[in-house]
């Protein structure tokens, strides 16, 4: 299993309307082909009107367990 924190952030967003999303996620398949976004509702909304496209999936770090991640992505 992979377990990994991940930022979420939309492209081209003035700096004054810059919004993250950080999350945490743990899946059998390869971190950097997993298309989940978020739970979020606001973002998958976001995704959704503005497309995947408009958005940066940044991994920030992997972990062999999900209480680390878990704690990583409370920092």
């Amino acid at each position: 299993m992979n377990h990994y924190v991940y930022l979420i952030e939309q492209r081209n967003a003035l700096p004054t309307e810059a919004k993250y999303y950080i999350g945490v996620r743990s899946c059998k398949c390869n971190v950097g082909d997993d298309p989940y976004m978020s739970s979020s509702v606001t973002l998958r909304e976001q995704v959704q009107n503005l497309g995947n496209q408009s958005f940066n999936k940044i991994i920030l770090k992997r972990f062999d367990n999900r209480i680390d991640a878990n704690k990583y992505e409370i920092e």
